[in-house]
C-alpha cells in the first residue's frame, strides 16, 4: 500500500483516538511535538475521537471514515486494561479499508508498558498495521521497524514521528527554567 504524500492543497491529516482524559493529553503533547519538529510548510488538519461515543453508529461510521482518509492514525490508551469494544469496533471498521495508507501509531502511559493488557494492545495494533501495510510506531519501543514502509514520501518523516515519540532520546532537556 502506497503512502500519500501530502500535498500543499491537502492537509496531513492526524486522527487521535482516545481513552480517557490523560490518553487524550498525552496524544495533544504528541501532535504539538509533531507540528514543533515538521521541517516543511504543510498544513495539518487534527480530528480527535474520545472510544466511548463510538458505541454510537453514527459517530462509529463518522470516526471510521475519518481514520480510512487520515495520514496518521495515533491510538492513545493507558494500557492498564483491555481495548475498549469501542475502539475494537473503530478499528475493524478501517483496517481493511484504508485508502490513503497512513501510519499508525499508539501512545501508552509509560507506567503501564510492562503490564499484560498493554503488550496485548501493542500485539494487536502491530498485527493490524501488518495485515493492513502501515508503518507502525509505538510509545512503548525504542526502535522502529523500518521494514513497513514502503514509500519514500513517508519514510523521509519516520526520524520525525520516532522523535515525537521518544522525545528523551533526542533532548537532554525540556527548555523550561534554563
Amino acid at each position: 500500500m502506497k503512502m500519500r504524500k501530502a500535498l500543499p492543497d491537502q492537509p496531513f491529516t492526524v486522527v487521535v483516538a482516545y481513552e480517557e482524559y490523560d490518553s487524550g493529553l498525552r496524544a495533544l503533547e504528541l501532535y504539538h511535538r509533531i507540528l514543533a519538529h515538521w521541517a516543511e510548510a504543510v498544513d495539518f488538519r487534527l480530528i480527535i475521537w474520545k472510544f466511548e461515543p463510538l458505541g454510537i453508529p453514527s459517530l462509529l461510521a463518522k470516526a471510521t471514515d475519518d481514520a480510512i482518509h487520515a495520514d496518521l492514525i495515533l491510538v492513545s490508551l493507558s494500557g492498564n486494561h483491555a481495548l475498549p469494544s469501542e475502539a475494537a469496533a473503530w478499528i475493524s471498521g478501517w483496517r481493511d479499508k484504508t485508502v490513503r495508507g497512513p501510519a499508525l501509531a499508539l501512545l501508552l502511559d509509560a507506567q503501564y508498558h510492562a503490564k499484560l493488557h498493554a503488550r496485548e494492545i501493542l500485539a494487536f495494533l502491530r498485527a493490524v498495521a501488518h495485515h493492513s501495510g502501515l508503518p507502525f510506531f509505538s510509545s512503548s519501543e525504542s526502535t522502529l521497524d523500518r521494514t513497513h514502509f514502503q514509500s519514500v514520501s513517508f519514510s523521509s518523516h519516520t526520524e520525525l514521528l520516532h522523535a515525537a515519540l521518544h522525545p528523551a532520546e533526542y533532548q537532554d532537556h525540556w527548555g523550561l527554567n534554563e
